[in-house]
């Protein structure tokens, strides 16, 4: 097969990576374009001479990727960006809290309207997590079996939202949210298997870095960084919690032991130190 002229080439290849930069501008995908753009001007260079109408076939394809990629792109973006917003009014700063903006009912009716918009994407599961904690600090029943009702039903939801997502902040702060709400319920034997869960997986950090997550915790108020201390020392709680001192003073030892600095900050020594007296720092609590 004849070979194209070679300016042929590079005006195709040339015409080729302005359009996928103005793409890539519009989507917000610059770093994927630009990888594409790599791969088609390498192509072309080692089809260039034996076969012609691969070099056109390569440009082709990947005008066709970079379309898909743009049109499946914009949407997330635009979701993204309202979601952002939405949060952003979320954790609007206080005078009587770090984060007072979720008492606001006019900032959860936002949220849920997101939900509602968005329904089935990953932006809508992840403002469900960040609803379903409002609503857990905000809307707590006075009326015990009320409020044990809701707390079932989230740590329910928390659980479905985990299962469906495929995004690790998704997870990671569903998950989170679920553990307490098992611990407010004294549900003590699937506190423990989440908590475990969360455990087995402490070391990856994917997607506990980003943005998302971040604002997330700090509303949450728990360091990213004292995950693994702060669910341990609730172990602790639950063990004494059942008027198992010997299992709890285990526990503890080994959490002060790895988390000096945590223990001595969150003033977790003291605890620690009744327990070696024989002394429970927490009352055994009559099972619900």
């Amino acid at each position: 097969m004849n070979k194209p002229p070679q300016g042929w080439v590079i005006l195709t290849r040339e015409m080729t990576a302005t359009a996928l930069h103005r793409f890539a501008e519009r989507a917000g995908n610059e770093p994927i374009i630009r990888k594409l753009i790599e791969q088609s001007e390498q192509q072309m260079k080692n089809e260039y001479a034996p076969n012609s109408s691969f070099c056109f076939v390569s440009v082709v394809c990947v005008v066709c990727v970079t379309v898909a990629v743009v049109v499946a792109g914009s949407p997330k973006r635009e979701r993204m960006a309202s979601l952002a917003a939405v949060l952003e009014t979320m954790q609007k700063p206080g005078t009587q809290r770090a984060n007072p903006g979720y008492y606001d009912p006019l900032a959860r009716k936002t949220l849920k309207q997101f939900i509602e918009k968005h329904s089935g994407t990953e932006e809508a599961l992840y403002a469900q997590v960040w609803l379903e904690f409002a609503e857990a600090v905000t809307q707590d029943s006075r009326d015990p079996v009320l409020r044990g009702n809701a707390r079932k039903l989230r740590a329910q939801r928390m659980q479905s939202i985990a299962g469906m997502s495929t995004n690790r902040t998704t997870i990671n702060a569903a998950r989170l949210v679920r553990t307490s709400e098992l611990f407010n319920l004294q549900d003590w034997e699937n506190f423990k298997v989440q908590t475990d869960e969360i455990l087995s997986h402490i070391t990856d950090r994917s997607g506990q870095t980003n943005e998302l997550y971040l604002k997330f915790m700090k509303s949450f108020e728990v360091l990213p960084q004292d995950v693994e201390p702060w669910l341990r020392s609730l172990l602790v709680v639950m063990e004494c919690y059942q008027g198992r001192e010997t299992e709890a003073l285990q526990i503890a030892i080994e959490l002060q032991r790895e988390f000096p600095n945590w223990c001595n900050r969150e003033g977790f020594d003291a605890d620690v130190k009744m327990l070696r007296n024989g002394r429970s720092p927490f009352a055994k609590m009559p099972p619900r």
